[in-house]
């Protein structure tokens, strides 16, 4: 529970979160509402897909290396 909060209170996370769902929304605004009859508009999708994934991965990225700075602080090794 304290770790979840730890997460909440972490500003990058809001920003890659906010980052994250943003792109997803215009992932899901271009496939459903949006008409795509030329190139350039492939090209802003798969832009935009792209974005969307570099961003759940920084995400996972950042959980991970906080949860690996947990580790090393909870154990300290002896040199």
């Amino acid at each position: 529970m304290q770790n979840m909060l730890k997460l909440l209170m972490n500003s990058r996370f809001h920003l890659f979160l906010s980052m994250f769902m943003f792109l997803l929304s215009l992932n899901l605004f271009l496939n459903f509402f949006v008409e795509i009859r030329s190139w350039e508009g492939y090209l802003f999708l798969l832009l935009s897909l792209f974005f969307t994934a570099l961003s759940a991965h920084l995400i996972n990225k950042n959980s991970e290396s906080e949860k690996a700075k947990n580790r090393n602080l909870r154990f300290p090794t002896k040199i």
